[in-house]
């Protein structure tokens, strides 16, 4: 191809062509954002509705199930998930990443209305209310709060009106919640005694509080002059107020008080939650990030807003961070740019001693920075963020663009050893080699095609990662033809040749061509040998591939630890802060913490211990979760786990990570919950788990009433009476609110807590009735109504419109998601009865569909390889050839990771697709030659691939040596996202350095046997 004389006759045209390419990336940079992960949308839809006093059966029958059954005729939807407590159901709709969610959230909710006459049209009802919850909206950073002085709920009075409220204006914060806090109610304490002694129920009371509780603008008045507004002063504001409020009349018309059935106390509207920090009593702040912001952004605007909340604390109040997530991301970010910086230098070392001559090696070096410059005008315009995956993809961009320049640079080389001079050698060179790096450029540009269209997690995560390797490498290629043969032309001469270490490498690889074309020639002679080798290293990468431990992605140190824990159901909130006090004591007893912070709510609590940096701590994220896993054993109130964090966004969010769903047509829950407890048990006896749960518990006691319907009637009481009145003096639930320091407050009806402990209290409870002679009466519960213990489900959930139950488990050191899904696959086939099945969530969902789809994408990509390698050779045959490294380069990645230094996840599969374009250009190069030595020389077939393999072998152990030295860094990766790092260099390293052994053999083997004679006769 002679377009490259152009450039080497005209070097300011040359010159400008680069600089036009390093100008337009550095002024795209500036339009760049830095950030964690690419800007990816991943929401979940969440269908919420409640219903008071409605049991979960009842609520699933009412419902769910029509909700479900609308939801289902919606496209773009993974799975749907359903849970119905006491009065309460939650629709989750998982939906498929990539699609436009704010179009399906609409279609659900026409869907919805649609389905609306099916749904309760009861006024305890309230109708569903749809939200888009970001699949990964975890929590960014955790303030906590604590005080010697105040109480919790000044404390949390304090956040919600001021603190929230500050943090939640700063762009890109999506939620700042308090958590474990205690909202001020006013708590209205009743003496059912009293109230029967008086004849006062619990509906007089509510109605009492709604009419003599009342905050309205009633009007104004106007003359011809002026106008007034007339404002009511008829609210309730103070403790007396309400104890002074007036619920009924006695028989001699005297007044009843609130005060003379209980009393009024401002309190807390529920006392359920208890939390410390660092040890103290206190209260956390939860920060999330909004879909698509930065966190490092909102971070950094967080953190200067921090001084200023601080001053603005009361005097007894004090602040602390007790986790701050982009720590972790911006050592992420810091490990792989450090990484991008270590190859450079390598690379660069790597081609001076492969060369000897410091003006040689500036030709194929300069492509590093002109690429990766380059290629940041690409990313702007395709809206890519600089991130930890496209600096990942510059580490391996680092070793692939100086490829190209190092083969036209070493051709032309070639051509003045043998006594051309420079402007006559870069001519030739450059035309030589111009078809092959076309060739390889497109090839290996072309691999990552498949990857953006591959859909789910993996299209929309690494869309990004591929398409700007692919761009380097396109300004690579775009460098290698025009600069580099015009400095080739005017830097390199006969006078450096004689540079004594240029000699010295030019002999080594004389004699390393000698040596090896020897080899080759003697290969040949047992070629059918090869070929065997060739089919028995084909076979064992699938069985390499298949018997890898499989995972979604490694797991990082984060510099964090998350877990939760359950009391049993019955449990009171003391119980359970009690126990986790114990859990508080455990983490304070690790030195590498930083911060701790320990929730309690009813019978459930979660823990958090922040850690120092990974530089900072003696000990790794392994060896102190495995002191926390033993202590918590020890601690036999709680069932308590530590979560996984997951390691990518839309990885199933934080959790165990391991969720296997058991599903059946079956309306009876007692064959869920005794078929998941055989399935955790031998899971906890298999030793693959350090934690197994089965969500199906019918341990729930419960209190079942059941009304004498005729003797209610008799006295005129109907159930909605006898509902009501539980309703209204049972739970903590708000029946009005009033003004206090010009913000709202509950007010909250209940029963003295020493009435609520027993069955006694339906006794105690009583309804008005009227007798014959027109008289009201208060007639007890207990006597129209019959009282038993049962025990039920606390929680029924559905999976898929099936009834189910999750058994969530963490994986033991040594074993993966693929080895429990295999271990409870294969169990749950042995105990489930035939109306029973089962299904996969959360992360182990999305580890079985991206691994499907990542073979999918591989196959893809070795077609469009092979056409694209058909078009250039205009053979359909030598593709096949070129292609035949593919599984010599697989083989040796795989092998490392078979052995257990790594696993197969996105980051290794992404490695491996990176393979067959890398590991093809040798290819490209041999066959490529060797069809000119045919057509030019009239070379034979096995002549003509012996000459080019040698002549070829200096630039791909060059090109070889840049790549593997390159992702070196990545082999060595100690903070951020380490394993990832060091798992996708493992498989370049490997498949690189073995794959190169195995193609300069087999690829002249194969050529032998597949090639078309072009020699002329």
């Amino acid at each position: 191809m002679r377009f490259t004389d152009i450039f080497i006759r005209r070097p300011v045209l040359a010159t400008v062509v680069s600089l036009l390419i390093f100008v337009l990336g550095i002024i795209s940079y500036s339009h760049l954002e830095l950030r964690e992960f690419p800007d990816v949308n991943l929401s979940n839809i969440q269908i919420q509705s409640s219903f008071s006093g409605a049991t979960p059966e009842a609520m699933q029958t009412l419902v769910t199930s029509y909700i479900e059954s609308a939801v289902a005729t919606v496209e773009g939807i993974d799975y749907i998930e359903a849970s119905n407590g006491n009065g309460s159901s939650t629709v989750t709709v998982y939906l498929i990443p990539g699609v436009n969610v704010d179009s399906i959230m609409n279609q659900i909710g026409t869907a919805i209305q649609q389905t609306s006459g099916n749904l309760p049209s009861s006024s305890s009802f309230t109708a569903p209310i749809i939200n888009k919850v970001n699949a990964d909206q975890s929590t960014l950073m955790n303030l906590g709060f604590y005080s010697d002085k105040m109480s919790i709920e000044q404390i949390t009075d304090y956040l919600n009106r001021v603190t929230t409220t500050q943090l939640q204006a700063i762009p890109g914060v999506a939620a700042a919640s308090v958590s474990a806090g205690r909202n001020y109610a006013m708590r209205l304490w009743l003496d059912p005694k009293l109230m029967s002694s008086k004849n006062i129920s619990g509906d007089a009371i509510k109605n009492a509080v709604n009419n003599g509780n009342v905050i309205a603008s009633v009007g104004y008045l106007e003359s011809s002059k002026n106008q007034m507004n007339v404002q009511s002063n008829t609210g309730l504001t103070t403790v007396d107020q309400f104890n002074n409020l007036v619920v009924g009349t006695g028989a001699s018309g005297t007044l009843i008080r609130l005060k003379d059935v209980g009393y009024a106390a401002l309190g807390a509207s529920n006392y359920n939650s208890s939390a410390s920090v660092n040890g103290k009593p206190g209260v956390a702040v939860q920060i999330s990030v909004k879909a698509g912001a930065n966190p490092l952004e909102v971070a950094k605007n967080i953190q200067k807003l921090l001084p200023e909340i601080n001053r603005s604390l009361p005097t007894t109040m004090h602040a602390e961070i007790i986790y701050d997530q982009s720590h972790f991301i911006q050592d992420a970010v810091n490990s792989v740019t450090e990484a991008v910086i270590a190859a450079a230098i390598i690379v660069m070392l790597v081609i001076f001693l492969s060369m000897g001559s410091f003006r040689a090696v500036v030709i194929p070096i300069i492509a590093i920075p002109l690429s990766l410059v380059g290629v940041f005008a690409l990313m702007a315009a395709l809206g890519f963020s600089i991130n930890i995956l496209t600096l990942l993809a510059f580490v391996l961009a680092v070793g692939l663009v100086v490829d190209d320049a190092i083969v036209v640079s070493e051709n032309i080389t070639r051509h003045l050893e043998h006594g051309l001079p420079p402007m006559k050698a870069a001519l030739l060179g450059a035309r030589e080699i111009a078809s092959p790096v076309i060739t390889m450029t497109i090839t290996l540009a072309a691999v990552f095609l498949p990857v953006g269209l591959a859909g789910g997690l993996t299209g929309v995560l690494f869309s990004e990662f591929a398409y700007t390797l692919a761009g380097a490498v396109f300004v690579s290629g775009i460098i290698s033809l025009t600069l580099s043969p015009m400095m080739c032309s005017r830097a390199l001469s006969l006078d450096q040749l004689q540079n004594p270490f240029v000699i010295k490498v030019d002999r080594f690889f004389d004699k390393l061509k000698y040596h090896y074309q020897r080899i080759l020639i003697s290969v040949l002679e047992v070629r059918n040998l090869i070929s065997l080798m060739m089919v028995i290293i084909l076979v064992s990468c699938f069985f390499l591939f298949v018997t890898s431990t499989q995972e979604l992605a490694p797991t990082e140190d984060q510099n964090v630890i998350f877990g939760l824990s359950t009391a049993p159901s019955y449990a009171s909130p003391h119980f359970t802060y009690e126990y986790m006090v114990k859990i508080q004591h455990l983490m304070e007893k690790i030195p590498d913490r930083n911060s701790t912070f320990m929730e309690s709510d009813l019978n459930t609590g979660q823990f958090l211990m922040s850690l120092k940096p990974r530089s900072e701590r003696k000990e790794s994220l392994a060896e102190i979760r495995q002191k926390i896993d033993t202590g918590l054993k020890n601690i036999p109130g709680l069932i308590s786990y530590i979560e996984d964090m997951p390691t990518l966004p839309g990885g199933g969010g934080i959790g165990t990570g391991f969720e296997f769903i058991l599903t059946t047509t079956s309306g009876n829950p007692e064959t869920l919950m005794t078929v998941g407890n055989e399935l955790a048990a031998r899971a906890r006896n298999s030793g693959m788990f350090t934690y197994v749960d089965n969500s199906m518990k019918i341990d729930s006691p419960v209190w079942e009433f059941s009304v004498d319907t005729d003797k209610a009637a008799q006295l005129g009481i109907s159930n909605q009476i006898i509902v009501n009145a539980l309703n209204d003096v049972l739970p903590a639930a708000k029946i009005n609110w009033f003004v206090m320091q010009l913000n709202n407050y509950k007010v909250v009806p209940q029963l003295m807590d020493q009435y609520r402990g027993t069955p006694e209290v339906f006794r105690l409870i009583t309804v008005p009735t009227t007798t014959a002679s027109g008289k009201t009466v208060m007639i007890p519960l207990s006597d129209i109504m019959k009282v038993k213990r049962v025990v039920k489900p606390t929680t029924l959930t559905r999976f898929q419109r099936l009834n189910s139950s999750t058994i969530s488990a963490t994986m033991a050191d040594g074993y993966s998601l693929s080895d429990g899904l295999d271990f409870m696959t294969s169990n749950a086939e042995q105990v489930m009865p035939k109306e029973m099945s089962y299904n996969v969530a959360g992360q182990l969902r999305q580890m079985v569909q991206e691994g499907n789809k990542m073979i999918l994408t591989f196959m893809f990509a070795l077609i469009i390889i092979y056409l694209v390698l058909a078009a250039q050779f205009e053979s359909f045959r030598d593709p096949l050839i070129v292609m035949i490294s593919v599984p010599m380069s697989l083989f040796g990645a795989l092998i490392p990771i078979n052995m257990g230094f790594g696993t197969i996840n996105l980051f290794t599969e992404i490695g491996l697709l990176t393979l067959v374009g890398l590991i093809t250009k040798h290819g490209i190069l041999i066959v490529q030659f060797a069809n000119q030595l045919q057509e030019t020389e009239g070379f034979s077939v096995r002549d003509a691939v012996v000459k080019a393999a040698s002549l070829r072998l200096r630039p791909i152990l060059m090109t070889t040596a840049a790549m593997i030295f390159g992702v070196v860094p990545l082999l060595f990766a100690r903070y951020g996202l380490a394993n990832s790092e060091s798992d996708i260099g493992k498989v370049i390293f490997f498949g690189m350095l073995i794959g190169t052994c195995f193609t300069l053999f087999v690829v002249p083997t194969m050529y032998t046997y597949l090639a078309r004679d072009r020699s002329v006769k």
